[in-house]
């Protein structure tokens, strides 16, 4: 794992001092060792995390006669397997890093170097010769790459910081990610699906439990120990149970303990069954220090509130392992969300709910303003508020529940010249979403918060801290074949994962392989009543409130003081504003805010 940076089509005279600043950004991601390449118009450098093949794995690697230069970010397991076919072919590999499967690949393969490849990667590959720049992103998405392309030539960098230290000038905010921001407190990227699985479902349970062990083993390939982040839940303690199978040298669990939240009890049940050590790291988060650190953290405005906890786990657990195995992925790709529920019932309800639509939608706004949210009820007014909106509104409510079309257009007017939000998002993916499906809803799923939210909040928070995180329940492999399954094997009653959950009950014990879906999370409305209080009434109610500034103050205010009848996620939406709020402060907005609030922008 590193961070990478590059300029090609610029002279390097010029790249090179720009390139080398980037690198500065990203040296959080790479202690261990810099490298660079210098070609008359092009200039690539890297920051090394060592893992694999930690004494001489130093990159860029090259081909025989170094005309071909690679840099890389992520892992690529299958090299064990892969090195000999290239030797047999006469390759001479540099080094024992896995990278040097790239450069001999693209001499045999050209853009398709990348097909024999299983991992996860950004990369970059200069082919002097001809003068081409490959960028490359593995098919998950689980590596960032940014890229902007320049008056002469073309720039790329691992975190946005850093491809901002490669530009000519800042550029302006984006009216559309503003847009997408607001509905879905972060900004949006798009992938093919296989086809239909023809077995029965024992077989298909038998070529779970192959994957997955599969998926796993090469995941602990490392030239240093390996850790493993467990929660209370059944994802994490299945690589867990095949982790300790396999028996991983030195693997270490790590459970936090959050006060609000606490899933540090199951999971040393599960590692003590496992037989497998585990440290519990308590988490007592001072409101003002978690915005601190993570408010700036990505580069762009990101509102998931539960990078917080993950940047603060990240962080202790650094202090012992430089990668860690998670169960990410598993809710997404297997159906493990309530809502997958709330899709099935689409056929069944919408006739009914459609001949009284306003009376029911009037019904579930009042609901949901007066019942905790994750609640029962809170869930079936979510549910019902839904079902009165077309497709992408109702997606847009069962996920985020952030500002809707009419709360859009009453904040943010001008951004309703824009056409509909929800259409927009339907026009990037090149269909409708027609959530009326389970597969249909995991595949919005993947294409908008897998890749987007919750594979950038784990690759920022973990690198960070020079920390790799490798989700061994997003192998492409075992993605695929999720995907060719057919949908009532996704979900059963009221059992959601159930393939996934019979495969945990062979291996664990009943109460973990059944364990409800638990998130990751903060206390964020205690935080914005309670704690930040404060600091929300001196940036997001003053006066000069940038937020504000963008669209109609007065009803931002409103919306933020919750006075106009919001039914949405408002802790979580608050939240989101808070976050855009100071990275439009940030830096240069500290001398001019309140105490509290310059405290937290100069962090």
């Amino acid at each position: 794992m590193c961070g990478i940076a590059g300029i090609v089509g610029v002279d390097r005279s010029l790249a090179g001092p720009r390139v080398r600043q980037a690198i500065h950004r990203l040296a959080h991601r790479g202690p261990d060792g810099r490298g660079w390449y210098e070609a008359t118009d092009a200039v690539l450098g890297v920051c090394r995390l060592a893992v694999v093949d930690v004494a001489h794995g130093d990159q860029p690697i090259f081909n025989e006669d170094r005309t071909i230069a690679v840099v890389c970010n992520g892992e690529l397991y299958n090299y064990v397997e892969r090195f000999p076919e290239l030797r047999s072919r006469g390759h001479r590999l540099q080094s024992g890093s896995d990278v040097n499967l790239i450069p001999h690949f693209y001499e045999e393969l050209g853009r398709d170097a990348f097909v024999p490849v299983r991992g996860m990667f950004g990369a970059a590959i200069w082919d002097e010769p001809r003068r081409r720049l490959t960028l490359a992103r593995d098919r998950v998405g689980k590596k960032p790459l940014f890229y902007s392309r320049l008056r002469e030539g073309l720039a790329f960098a691992s975190e946005l910081p850093a491809l901002l230290a490669l530009l000519d000038r800042i550029p302006d905010h984006s009216p559309t990610a503003l847009a997408d921001y607001y509905r879905l407190g972060f900004v949006h990227w798009s992938p093919s699906w296989p086809p239909r699985f023809t077995g029965t479902e024992a077989d298909a349970l038998a070529q779970l439990e192959e994957l997955v062990g599969e998926s796993v083993a090469l995941r602990l390939r490392a030239d240093v120990p390996v850790g493993l982040f467990l929660s209370g839940g059944t994802d994490s303690a299945l690589v867990a149970s095949y982790a300790a199978e396999l028996g991983a040298r030195d693997l270490l669990c790590f459970v936090v303990e959050v006060p609000d939240l606490n899933e540090a009890p199951a999971a040393r049940r599960t590692a003590a069954w496992l037989g497998l050590p585990i440290e519990t790291i308590p988490l007592h988060l001072a409101p003002l220090e978690a915005i601190e650190k993570v408010s700036l953290l990505y580069g762009q405005p990101y509102g998931d509130s539960s990078a917080v906890a993950t940047y603060f786990l990240a962080k202790a657990a650094s202090a012992h392992r430089k990668v860690v195995l998670n169960g990410d992925g598993g809710d997404e790709i297997f159906a493990g969300y309530r809502r997958y529920w709330s899709s099935r019932a689409i056929p069944a309800l919408e006739r009914v709910v459609s001949a009284y639509r306003r009376p029911l939608a009037r019904l579930a706004d009042g609901v949901a303003r007066h019942v905790e949210r994750r609640s029962a009820l809170g869930f079936a007014a979510r549910t019902l508020r839904g079902l009165t909106q077309d497709d992408e509104e109702r997606y847009l409510i069962w996920t985020q529940d952030l500002l809707g079309v009419a709360d859009l257009a009453r904040c943010f007017p001008q951004l309703a010249e824009l056409g509909s939000v929800s259409d927009r998002l339907a026009r990037l993916r090149g269909e409708r979403m027609s959530c009326g499906t389970v597969k249909q809803f995991l595949r919005s799923d993947y294409r908008f918060f897998l890749v987007d939210d919750l594979l950038s909040k784990m690759d920022i928070a973990t690198m960070a801290h020079a920390l790799e995180a490798r989700s061994p329940l997003l192998d492409v492999p075992l993605a695929e074949f999720t995907w060719s399954l057919p949908e009532q094997w996704l979900l059963r009653g009221a059992e959601t994962k159930p393939l996934l959950r019979a495969l945990a009950r062979r291996r664990l014990p009943p109460d973990v392989a059944s364990a409800p879906k638990r998130g990751f999370e903060v206390p964020v409305r205690r935080w914005l009543s309670q704690d930040l209080r404060d600091v929300v009434g001196d940036l997001l109610l003053a006066g000069d409130s940038r937020v504000a500034e963008l669209g109609e103050p007065h009803a931002v205010r409103d919306f933020v003081a919750g006075r106009d009848g919001f039914a949405g996620n408002h802790p979580q939406a608050v939240w989101c504003l808070l976050m855009l709020e100071l990275f439009l402060r940030a830096p240069s907005g500290a001398a001019k805010a309140p105490p509290r609030a310059a405290a937290v922008i100069q962090a």
